[in-house]
């Protein structure tokens, strides 16, 4: 998996595609993170955390959860998207050193739908049964809907 691109590099580059796209530099998005609680996120911070735009040369540090949920409020974007990229649903996705699925299957399963139950090696039954009751009901009123 060396030369695969991590969920934290897809999340760096991101970071610096949408930062680019919304004209804001990367000091713009620190102040911006520390208005919305997360002052750990310096211009310094976010430097280590978007690495290089070659990957090869310097790595980005990997984000934590935190972190990514802080960048998606600031840069007003879904964390999924932070987390998957702005790219096509058919791109590969490396889901673990092991596991590497279409980034729209990817999608699917992190937002839990049934969609997502059906990558490779996931138990589809414990995948659908471990949802919120009010995901589930929401998805029946849109089955339902739909017939």
């Amino acid at each position: 998996m060396a030369n695969e691109r991590t969920a934290s590099d897809i999340v760096a580059a991101t970071v610096r595609e949408v930062r680019g796209k919304r004209g804001m530099t990367v000091s713009d998005l620190a102040a911006r993170c520390a208005e919305l609680g997360a002052p750990r996120l310096t211009a310094q911070a976010l430097y280590k955390l978007e690495g290089q735009r070659d990957p090869a040369k310097r790595r980005p540090r990997p984000v934590t959860v935190d972190e990514l949920m802080a960048l998606a409020r600031a840069l007003d974007i879904a964390p999924l998207y932070l987390l998957t990229g702005l790219g096509r649903d058919s791109e590969p996705y490396q889901v673990t050193g092991n596991v590497r699925e279409r980034t729209g299957k990817v999608r699917q399963w992190i937002c839990g739908t049934i969609e997502g139950g059906n990558m490779r090696g996931v138990d589809r039954l414990a995948y659908l049964t471990q949802r919120p009751e009010s995901v589930t009901a929401r998805l029946r009123v849109t089955e339902e809907g739909d017939a």
